[in-house]
């Protein structure tokens, strides 16, 4: 859920760098260092990498002109 919402924050901000860096958690997932899953991603949830690539690129666009920056959240 926390991953969720610093994607919600970058999207809302237009941190297209931030949103970039998270593409490969969206994709893959993330494991911490003593090897337990924190975020299983769409590979592992079954989606193939070509299709999260799609998915992720489409929130990219929306994240370009879906929030308008005078009405910023913070």
């Amino acid at each position: 859920m926390g991953r969720a919402d610093l994607v919600r924050r970058a999207m809302s901000k237009k941190k297209h760098k931030v949103m970039e860096e998270e593409r490969y958690n969206f994709i893959n997932g993330i494991v911490d260092e003593n090897g337990n899953l924190e975020v299983p991603g769409c590979i592992r949830n079954g989606i193939s990498e070509e299709i999260a690539n799609k998915i992720f690129d489409q929130m990219m666009d929306f994240a370009s002109y879906a929030f308008n920056k005078s009405h910023k959240m913070e």
